[in-house]
């Protein structure tokens, strides 16, 4: 026991001669207020408890950012629209801070709106703001069983669908499709003898979805897997990839094939992982796989965009050294805290950069009109954020 204990120690020492002065980098408040750079990118840190979720441009050049109010003790589900230097135009929010109400889906509708997915209270959520943040309407789905809508897209006959997890026994994937006023036309789980979460949906060329998260064969070895569906939510093939043990996100590319990211655990009870990217066929046939990160530490990847370029960008989390102490202190040690981690590569994968710039993590990412990129996260541990980020960089990654 005393050799256990002066090892941790002595990762502690070493950690902290090795971090805190990278950490000192990243303690300029006057750059996360938003000095625009001569690349024209910039940050803005809205302060407080909130995180943000995704992210959209929209129609105006400006930005849309969803996520909630606070974490363990309560949040509402929160939508920041800004102008396209990421100054706040204005704010909404839903809920009551008593439950755990937020956003994690959101797109700009045909009509110029924006309709956000989540959950209030445990419930399902949809709803429907105009352009300058009036509600419009809201919905919630699930009745007297629990249910999370994670993620929503327009579909072309101007409704949504939505993909989430509803708590059955065992938890299911769940799909919802609405109408355009967000009435339910359809919903659907998907499940068998394992908890299973859709954490992602997206359309199809074929006018069909492909949902993609993990099942959770066991209490410590969940395996990514993806599905595709018709238009009515019929599965038309499913796979599993044991080089993730996640989909946190993934799409169809515009060669009919599909691409997803998330993470990928060497050492599983303590989630001690890589960033993960798989590339599949158009039936889902995995055709390559890439890491990113060290595989003893802890990275995670949330999203994935196809690229003008026909390359991929993704953002998660790089937690480094920082990794050790948050084993301890439940990602809450002063000053190691993970960075928000943006990385783009070529069609087949391979790195073309990627930017560590701040101290929080990273969610969302989208390429912009101009060919740069807009993310979205929080500054501040997980489980303790300190307030939505929002990072604009050019087409390589730069901010100043």
């Amino acid at each position: 026991m005393r050799n256990v204990y002066r090892n941790v120690l002595l990762c502690l020492l070493v950690a902290t001669i090795f971090v805190m002065p990278i950490q000192a980098l990243h303690n300029d408040e006057s750059k996360l207020v938003g000095n625009t750079g001569k690349n024209n990118g910039w940050v803005r840190h809205f302060e407080g408890t909130s995180w943000g979720h995704t992210v959209i441009q929209a129609n105006d050049g400006g930005y849309v950012v969803g996520g909630g109010t606070g974490y363990d003790t309560g949040s509402d589900a929160l939508l920041i629209k800004t102008d396209s230097k990421g100054n706040q135009e204005w704010e909404t929010t839903f809920g009551t801070s008593f439950g755990w109400d937020a956003f994690e889906g959101l797109v700009e509708t045909s009509d110029g709106g924006f309709v956000a997915s989540g959950t209030k209270g445990t419930n399902g959520f949809l709803a429907k703001v105009d352009e300058d943040g009036n509600t419009l309407w809201q919905k919630t789905y699930g009745g007297s069983t629990d249910g999370y809508c994670i993620d929503v897209r327009q579909t072309i006959d101007g409704g949504f669908i939505m993909a989430g997890l509803y708590y059955s026994e065992p938890r299911s994937g769940w799909m919802i499709r609405t109408d355009s006023e967000g009435n339910e036309l359809w919903s659907k789980t998907y499940g068998g003898d394992y908890p299973i979460t859709f954490h992602s949906v997206r359309l199809t060329a074929d006018g069909g979805f492909i949902f993609s998260g993990w099942d959770e064969t066991d209490d410590i070895s969940p395996i990514s897997l993806a599905v595709k569906t018709d238009a009515q939510g019929n599965m038309l093939w499913e796979n599993f990839y044991d080089s993730c043990n996640v989909f946190h996100s993934g799409m169809q590319t515009i060669d009919g094939r599909y691409i997803f990211t998330g993470s990928h655990a060497t050492v599983i009870p303590l989630n001690l992982g890589q960033i993960c990217m798989v590339k599949t066929d158009s039936e889902g046939n995995r055709l390559w796989s890439k890491t990113f990160g060290t595989p003893l530490f802890g990275e995670t990847s949330l999203w994935v965009e196809e690229t003008n370029d026909g390359g991929y960008v993704v953002i998660g989390t790089y937690l480094g050294l920082g990794k050790i102490i948050n084993l301890i202190q439940n990602n809450n040690f002063f000053p190691l805290r993970s960075n928000v981690w943006i990385i783009k590569t070529d069609s087949d994968g391979n790195l073309e950069w990627d930017n560590k710039e701040e101290t929080g993590f990273g969610r969302c990412v989208k390429q912009t009109t101009d060919g740069g990129f807009i993310a979205t996260g929080q500054r501040g541990a997980y489980n303790i954020p300190e307030g939505v980020l929002l990072i604009k960089t050019d087409a390589n990654g730069n901010i100043g």
